[in-house]
């Protein structure tokens, strides 16, 4: 009797684990949690470090976190965490006091997981499940990597609420435009970031596409230069 072959399903999950100091008032509010903000901002400061062997990844993190959000982590009382936005990596780290541990964790963190996340991606991983996903790029950064896999994000309702206005922000508003958005996005940052790039081309592809006729996916491809 012939057996029927089973599939394997390789499933990646990211477990996320952040020491909230947010009060459990404002994790509860209509806006997303100090915690997802000020973990962001941390990315954002390993993404500029001037040495590319300890610059992390992430070119989103930056493009999330606008004005109101801003305000936000100023008004949660991380005011030393806006001032250290504007400084470089290295005296960043060095001036958040207390914090600079937990900054510093966050890029270790980022670069991991993106390797891990990677090198999952190329052995045949089907599902990421992230936990505590707050205000995580992956799914927009990892772009043909993730053709064909799908990516669960699980956090607070408000903060996933607030995550996918704000992508829609950002990339364009229009459902149809995100992708377009997306590529430009990140295009412009890496060309803006990476002082020795003087052309590049990104491509961003989302699968399982509802729209009529029927498609695998869609695609947009962005194309920037320093001239």
């Amino acid at each position: 009797m012939r057996t029927k072959p089973t599939r394997r399903m390789f499933v990646l999950l990211v477990v996320i684990l952040v020491l909230d100091r947010t009060p459990i008032g404002t994790a509860q509010s209509e806006r997303p949690s100090a915690t997802a903000l000020e973990t962001a901002a941390y990315r954002v400061l390993g993404s500029k470090h001037p040495d590319p062997a300890i610059r992390n990844a992430d070119v989103v993190a930056e493009k999330l976190l606008g004005p109101a959000e801003l305000a936000i982590l100023k008004d949660t009382g991380s005011a030393v965490v806006l001032d250290a936005l504007a400084m470089d990596t290295e005296r960043a780290w060095t001036t958040l006091g207390p914090r600079s541990v937990f900054a510093r964790g966050v890029h270790v963190r980022t670069r991991h997981i993106d390797d891990v996340l990677a090198e999952s991606l190329r052995a045949g991983a089907t599902q990421v499940v992230i936990l505590g996903a707050g205000l995580d790029s992956r799914a927009y950064r990892f772009g043909d990597a993730l053709r064909g896999v799908r990516v669960f994000e699980l956090d607070l309702p408000q903060t996933q609420n607030y995550k996918k206005a704000r992508v829609r922000d950002v990339f364009g508003g229009e459902e149809r435009l995100l992708l377009e958005g997306l590529a430009g996005s990140i295009a412009d940052g890496i060309v803006e970031r990476f002082s020795a790039v003087e052309w590049v081309r990104v491509r961003v592809r989302k699968p399982d596409v509802v729209l009529d006729p029927p498609v695998d996916y869609a695609a947009a491809i962005v194309e920037r230069s320093r001239t």
